[in-house]
């Protein structure tokens, strides 16, 4: 064989294209997975697992947002509500702003308080106050990471509290603290429950 120098110019030409093209490729894929990362942090152990599509926006009414995930593993849509608390609460690790969740998921409704900081396991004596009315103690399931808990009963039968007040808060004891007090302003929930079902309708069909 005779060696050429174009020829060889060439292949090696093409082999840095070739590796260029890959390494953009492997770059933008990262820069992507970043991005959805950022933009939507998991809360708690509620909407756990790894989302292949992830989609957010606001509701017209109130301070409420509205996201979207996809699931990898069976392909199945969460479609989850959230809302700020009125103010940050202190927290072992300084303060944090507790989210009320209203999620449909697998075809179920339920509804959890995010209060980014340690409750314990198993159980909470959750004080319930719902506008003007008289406080009540619910026992509330704790999430698995113990970060958040779970409306106990009838979720929708909650939202349906929420609807008919202006205000709604609740205390609960965190392990080895103080208890603190979460107040919310449920504005627009009307607003919220016809986009939360409309986007699971969307997602499924």
């Amino acid at each position: 064989r005779h060696w050429h120098p174009g020829l060889a110019c060439g292949r090696i030409w093409g082999l840095k294209t070739l590796v260029l093209m890959r390494l953009r490729s492997a770059l933008l894929m990262f820069a992507s997975c970043v991005s959805m990362t950022a933009a939507n942090p998991p809360a708690a152990n509620a909407d756990a697992g790894p989302a292949a599509t992830a989609t957010r926006r606001d509701v017209p009414t109130g301070k409420w947002s509205i996201s979207a995930a996809t699931h990898a593993a069976d392909g199945s849509t969460t479609v989850s509500a959230r809302l700020a608390a009125d103010a940050p609460t202190a927290s072992g690790f300084g303060n944090v702003v507790p989210q009320l969740v209203v999620r449909f998921k697998s075809g179920r409704v339920s509804a959890y308080i995010l209060f980014d900081t340690y409750l314990g396991e198993g159980e909470t004596a959750a004080k319930l106050t719902f506008g003007a009315g008289e406080p009540e103690i619910q026992r509330w399931p704790i999430s698995d990471d113990g970060r958040a808990a779970f409306v106990a009963g009838d979720a929708l039968a909650f939202v349906d509290r929420l609807k008919r007040v202006k205000t709604f808060s609740i205390e609960v004891t965190p392990r080895h603290a103080k208890p603190v007090t979460v107040r919310f302003t449920p504005t627009g929930i009307e607003a919220v429950m016809k986009a939360l079902f409309a986007g699971a309708v969307n997602a499924t069909g």
